[in-house]
């Protein structure tokens, strides 16, 4: 699972589209959108997701 914050949900789809669909083995995604924060989690900046960061390992 990878938590991603982004500014609005048009960051997001270009986050989708040119970053997580690209990597190696991804075949499908589902999303889950929170409109509300109610407890501030750990997630990671989509700026600093690229494909040669990602480590992909198959089960």
């Amino acid at each position: 699972m990878i938590k991603v914050r982004v500014k609005n949900i048009k960051a997001y789809q270009q986050f989708m589209s040119t970053r997580i669909i690209e990597l190696p083995g991804v075949i499908q995604t589902r999303s889950e959108i929170v409109i509300a924060e109610y407890k501030r989690g750990s997630g990671i900046n989509a700026d600093l997701i690229t494909l040669k960061s990602v480590r992909v390992t198959e089960k």
